[in-house]
């Protein structure tokens, strides 16, 4: 027999979020016993982010999924969607994952609808996973504002990564304090720099392991140290591409290593470093379109050079600017969006009235009479059964008690199936939600599952846009 488990997931450790893994829990077991069935197996992932983390670093999901793969599960039961993940993409790969392994998938929570079958389905789980993701952004973006506060309330508090090396945090009050004893190590850091023995940043980093006490010191960490203005005594950390300064007084006194004239030199020196490796290495910055775009006359694929999308055959006058084409494609991939969800969601919207209609309503109203009809004769049982105390109609009763309780829960059934499709319907906000969405950074992270091809044709494109469900479409865009 296959198992019924129930996966919980909480972003912060047992210490700060008690009682999160148990609530879920708990709804999952109160939603099994009502469906009749049991849990046989609890799986939790503890301090784990929906958002960030990869399901390969989510243990017991891992765990959930290798299982189901081996047919040793057949229904999950989670307390909602972003227990799952609250990254979009993940989150339609899990369920995929589920679905090949013939696994239901069921969610505890009362306001949230369960699952839809078929295309259709899939389609509006993408739009349901999105809001999910959506709403974890915004839990991530008040973490953020908190952590600004802390930052412009001073008293040197460190919220932003991983402690700068040579220094650590006060126990209780979390402000960030030098270690002293790494002195004479960062300021022979900062002087081989200026002494600019080696012409590159992995010999610099051999010459400094050699000289000082970091056995594990390398470019990368060479690079952090010597941009950073903290061992000059100045604070500034960055959140969200904007810097925070510290301008408390005892500041500098407090936190520098080196002066400022001997950071400001080793500075110099880096940025010379580095431009010598910049400019022996070939630069190619790779457009998203590159394998895509293809010169209709000349019956090739264009390559993307710089700035241009290049014809071999430059003499005919096809190329095309990047940014240009680029944002061509993106209005075209905007608008094929915003019809496709204005399509499907019209579909499901029609099917779930026709469902409610000519369906669901009658099949309740029928289970209704039947239940009613029922009720009756229990009533006429417990009379005559008052009057003869026979045992035959104290057994009758139990039978048109049972009945009565099948009936009821075959109209629990239909209902839940019925709003099932209702539900999806009262949130409004589903087109102008995704239309927003769709931002150049979206058109790159999901351009393989939209685009086929763009094709050029003198001051024209005609982009080729697959559909998630059905056929491609092609639109035909001006340049």
């Amino acid at each position: 027999m296959k198992k019924t488990v129930c996966y919980s997931r909480s972003s912060l450790g047992r210490d700060k979020q008690k009682h999160s893994i148990e609530m879920q829990e708990y709804v999952c077991r109160d939603f099994a016993k009502k469906k009749g069935w049991v849990i046989h197996e609890y799986y939790s992932d503890h301090k784990i982010s929906g958002l960030k983390t990869e399901i390969n670093e989510r243990k017991k999901l891992s765990l959930v999924l290798n299982e189901a793969k081996h047919g040793l599960i057949g229904k999950v039961i989670v307390y909602k969607r972003d227990r799952l993940s609250r990254n979009v993409k993940q989150y339609m790969e899990i369920l995929r994952e589920f679905k090949k392994s013939n696994v239901g998938v069921f969610f505890a929570a009362e306001n949230e609808p369960q699952l839809l079958e078929g295309a259709v389905g899939e389609f509006v789980e993408l739009i349901l996973g999105g809001m999910t993701e959506a709403e974890g952004r915004n839990i991530n973006q008040k973490l953020i504002d908190s952590k600004v506060a802390l930052l412009r309330s001073g008293n040197r508090r460190w919220v932003s990564g991983s402690i700068p090396f040579g220094y650590k945090l006060a126990e209780k009050t979390k402000e960030i304090q030098r270690k002293d004893e790494y002195k004479k190590d960062i300021e022979t850091v900062f002087n081989i720099v200026c002494e600019n023995e080696s012409p590159t940043m992995t010999g610099l980093a051999a010459i400094i392991k050699e000289r000082t006490t970091f056995n594990n010191f390398d470019a990368g960490r060479l690079k952090n140290m010597i941009r950073n203005e903290i061992y000059k005594g100045e604070l500034v950390q960055t959140l969200q591409d904007e810097k925070y300064r510290d301008l408390g007084e005892d500041t500098k006194e407090k936190l520098f290593f080196v002066e400022d004239s001997l950071w400001e030199e080793a500075n110099k020196c880096l940025s010379h470093v580095e431009e010598k490796n910049r400019k022996s290495r070939k630069e190619n910055v790779p457009r998203y379109l590159t394998g895509k775009v293809f010169c209709s006359v000349c019956n090739r694929f264009m390559e993307a050079k710089a700035d241009i999308y290049k014809c071999k055959q430059e003499k005919l006058g096809h190329n095309k600017n990047c940014e240009q084409l680029e944002n061509a494609v993106f209005q075209a991939f905007k608008s094929y969006l915003k019809e496709c969800i204005i399509n499907e969601v019209s579909k499901i919207g029609n099917k779930a009235k026709w469902i409610d209609k000519t369906i669901l309503s009658k099949e309740i109203k029928k289970e209704i009479h039947k239940m009613d009809t029922q009720k009756r004769r229990l009533e006429e049982v417990t009379n005559e059964w008052l009057i003869s105390k026979g045992e035959s109609k104290y057994k009758e009763i139990e039978q048109v008690y049972e009945m009565i309780n099948k009936h009821r829960g075959k109209i629990h059934e239909l209902e839940s199936e019925r709003d099932k499709y209702l539900d999806i319907m009262r949130n409004p906000s589903f087109i102008e939600y995704y239309e927003s969405k769709v931002t150049m950074q979206y058109l790159k992270e999901h351009f393989s599952d939209w685009v086929v091809y763009v094709e050029i044709n003198k001051n024209q494109a005609t982009v080729k846009l697959k559909h998630p469900i059905k056929s491609t479409k092609q639109k035909v865009i001006d340049l």
